[in-house]
């Protein structure tokens, strides 16, 4: 996650994208002094442990750094250095253009006609059969139940989420979190995002409001929010794995199959790191990971591999 924004960077550039992205950090919403104190202890440790720079904003300051907040809050934390873009599905699809630009292509198939053949691997698209060397299992929650028809099972843990859009007159500077009320707020080419925390269901249970509600009421607090934008409502399940970290390399039973999934709430965000490192790894390179860790674990890594 700290080197995200960088991995953007090149792709954000080259693919024409600076529009929609915002450089004016992530904000978490304090609502109470007991909720500052706090606030100032994690912003301590995240500075001297990992060098994320943050600022606490209270009384006229809030206000000064966005007019769009008419609320009473206690107070802010303002992690300075986050980037969000006003329009996540946009920007993913200028990634795509860009990478056929570069000479790459993109079909459309099912997945579930993954096979294996005497000397590769063969998937049905729209096009007729394709055939690579290396394949890349991508699907997010959909990985395991792939992975099972090759003997791998994967302890996954869905997440269900929710957002909606909102009509406001005056965008916010940036995003922010509620953390008391379990939501994140931000302002995008739709409107006014409102995200969801988890709601632990299985994946065919009944979709319910009751996180939206609470989550738009509370945030009525904090801004002026009109109606709701028509067809705007999403849920999704994101795939979380046990220790919160996405799963990222060689299959254990086929040397040419490599896995990159689980990125639970980090998708959109480590997407370029997450795929620059599963590059190195293909390709033979000393990845970033491996990089990281001492002699010994190193090691082991590679003899895993």
């Amino acid at each position: 996650i700290g080197r995200a924004t960088r991995d953007h960077a090149p792709l954000i550039d080259a693919s024409g994208s600076g529009n929609l992205i915002r450089k004016s950090g992530l904000g978490e919403v304090l609502r109470t002094p007991r909720a500052i104190e706090e606030a100032r202890r994690q912003a301590d440790r995240m500075r001297d442990r990992y060098g994320v720079q943050s600022e606490i904003l209270t009384g006229a300051a809030i206000r000064a750094a966005d007019p769009a907040l008419t609320g009473d809050v206690a107070g802010l934390l303002l992690w300075t250095g986050s980037w969000s873009a006003s329009d996540p599905g946009a920007l993913t699809r200028a990634y795509a253009e860009l990478f056929e630009r570069r000479g790459g292509r993109i079909l459309k198939g099912d997945a579930e006609t993954l096979s294996r053949t005497r000397t590769a691997w063969r998937i049905d698209s729209e096009e007729g059969p394709v055939d690579g060397e290396q394949v890349v299992v991508a699907l997010g929650p959909w990985s395991p139940e792939l992975l099972a028809r090759f003997g791998l099972r994967v302890r996954m843990i869905w997440k269900r989420g929710y957002h909606a859009h909102y009509r406001t007159p005056v965008d916010l500077a940036r995003p922010y979190l509620d953390g008391a009320n379990g939501v994140v707020m931000t302002s995008t080419t739709r409107g006014l995002r409102i995200t969801t925390g988890a709601e632990l269901v299985r994946r065919d249970g009944p979709l319910s409001d009751r996180q939206m509600t609470r989550g738009r009421r509370a945030l009525s607090e904090l801004l002026e929010i009109g109606g709701a934008v028509p067809d705007s409502t999403w849920t999704g399940h994101r795939p979380c794995l046990p220790d919160m970290l996405p799963l990222v390399g060689r299959s254990p039973k086929e040397p040419s199959m490599w896995f990159d999934f689980g990125h639970g709430h980090q998708g959109f965000t480590l997407g370029p790191t997450t795929g620059e490192i599963l590059a190195d790894m293909v390709e033979g390179r000393n990845d970033a990971l491996t990089q990281a860790l001492d002699p010994g674990e190193r090691k082991d890594a590679l003899a895993m591999r």
